[in-house]
């Protein structure tokens, strides 16, 4: 993204306020798949939303795959009251909870404990 402005901006006069509102439509194309949890609630709010959203029902459109379930997701999510939007997302974060291994506890530091370097110095 910030090759291809940079590029353009060489024989294109290009407007900050244009160029920071286009890298900030690209910024939204990589955290509208990530929306579990309150992430999805944190992305509805954002101030560019909805130009990433048609963004990315454009891509949707062109490249297919993974990226089409994505938009069909966000625009039922628009479309819901907002306690379905919170029970869509908090399904989509269980979902991605069950998929992932346990966690494992960390091993014990090795050598002596607390109480026995206490034991010994009395």
């Amino acid at each position: 993204m910030a090759e291809i402005l940079t590029e353009h901006c060489k024989t294109v006069s290009l407007p900050k306020r244009f160029s920071m509102t286009t890298r900030d439509i690209w910024q939204l194309q990589l955290r509208l798949p990530k929306r579990a949890g309150k992430r999805a609630e944190r992305l509805a709010d954002h101030p560019k939303f909805r130009a990433g959203y048609d963004f990315l029902l454009l891509r949707s459109d062109i490249e297919g795959g993974d990226l089409v379930e994505i938009a069909q997701w966000w625009t039922r999510y628009q479309e819901v009251e907002p306690y379905m939007q919170r029970k869509m997302a908090n399904s989509l974060f269980n979902q991605k909870k069950k998929g992932r291994p346990h966690n494992r506890r960390r091993q014990p530091r090795k050598g002596k404990t607390p109480k026995q370097q206490q034991s010994n110095h009395e």
